[in-house]
């Protein structure tokens, strides 16, 4: 299935079994809820198109994560996911160069998943 909103996702259910595929570039990243169902993706596509598994990240889009802890975004009282950005900057603070210091920091739920600050 093809997200109308997300046009490089995918995914594939069937039961209790998904498989989600996300383009990036020329990347596949591939994950799902069983290895077999993965190994089995990676081989149909290695029939068609020349490949390379890089194996597991721990990094994408900004992101970090771990093979056995993962990714975990809480949510609270049973609503959805909602992303939230928060911005400030202290209006030319250097009076030297009349430069800002910009932040900025982002939430998914309630785990901040991004920050930037510039000098």
């Amino acid at each position: 299935m093809r997200y109308a909103t997300e046009h490089a996702l995918y995914t594939r259910r069937w039961g209790k079994e998904e498989l989600i595929i996300d383009m990036y570039v020329d990347d596949l990243i591939v994950t799902g809820t069983r290895v077999e169902d993965i190994d089995s993706f990676k081989r149909d596509m290695a029939a068609h198109f020349r490949m390379s598994g890089l194996g597991a990240f721990s990094y994408y889009l900004g992101i970090e994560g771990t093979v056995d802890q993962g990714i975990v975004f809480p949510k609270t009282g049973g609503s959805r996911l909602q992303l939230t950005l928060f911005s400030d900057t202290d209006m030319a603070g250097d009076i030297d160069g009349w430069q800002s210091t910009p932040g900025v920091l982002v939430f998914l739920g309630l785990a901040p998943i991004s920050w930037l600050s510039l000098k």
